[in-house]
């Protein structure tokens, strides 16, 4: 009986862990990437790929597990398509990525 409570905490409380996020706050430039769901003051890596240009930056999520990031020399509103990806320096990963075609209307 005592093993399955614990199961049912253990499970309650992996399931209460937010999943990381990357979230763009715009489609302008610069574009404004928001993040979720890392550790606490734990350091990211972010890598764009847009196109055949790649951009390269790194910041440190909050107490909270979040950060904000302006990347300069990304063009969002290419036809290329987009991949995003965040690696914190305690594992924690998440990534975004859109798709070829979906560009932005003149």
């Amino acid at each position: 009986m005592a093993a399955l409570i614990a199961a049912v905490v253990l499970g309650q409380a992996v399931a209460a862990t937010p999943r990381p996020t990357l979230r763009l706050v715009d489609d302008t430039s610069p574009v404004t990437l928001h993040g979720s769901g890392f550790q606490p003051r734990e350091h990211v890596r972010i890598v764009v790929v847009s196109g055949s240009s790649q951009s390269k930056t790194r910041t440190v999520a909050t107490r909270l597990g979040r950060f904000s990031v302006r990347l300069e020399s990304v063009d969002v509103n290419t036809c290329t398509g987009l991949s995003i990806r965040a690696q914190g320096s305690d594992g924690t990963k998440a990534t975004l990525k859109r798709p070829p075609g979906q560009c932005a209307l003149p």
